[in-house]
């Protein structure tokens, strides 16, 4: 990522781990689908974690070509399919991911967070892996 996708993704991080409420959280996730939609194309966005990780598995199977035998390029080829992964799913991300949860919830704060761990999970991991530095 440039300097400035850089510093776009540890903003979306820092403000999805410490949200407060339902608007930071959908904000947050809408900029991050954003950010990440030239990669997607998706129309209809993932209602849970499960349903973002399918996706972002089927998309990458169906890119997916042989790794190399080589060992130094087959390490490389697995660190671009993690960052093509987290691009993907970040590409996925919206209002969609947490509206179910929303819809029966009304916790702010450290509760709603914990809450909605589960479901953010994949969101996190993605945004760690793009941070990673190499």
């Amino acid at each position: 990522a440039s300097r400035q996708g850089e510093t776009f993704l540890r903003c979306a991080h820092h403000a999805l781990k410490k949200a407060v409420d339902m608007d930071t959280v959908v904000d947050t996730l809408n900029a991050l689908g954003e950010y990440g939609k030239p990669l997607c194309d998706e129309t209809v966005l993932p209602r849970s974690a499960q349903d973002l990780q399918q996706i972002v598995e089927s998309r990458i199977d169906s890119s997916n070509t042989a790794l190399d035998s080589d060992r130094p390029a087959a390490d490389k080829s697995a660190d671009d399919r993690d960052r093509q992964s987290a691009l993907i799913a970040l590409g996925l991300c919206g209002e969609p991911l947490v509206a179910p949860f929303f819809a029966k919830s009304d916790a702010v704060g450290s509760l709603m967070r914990r809450k909605l761990k589960p479901v953010l999970e994949p969101v996190f991991a993605a945004l760690e892996t793009l941070l990673k530095r190499h």
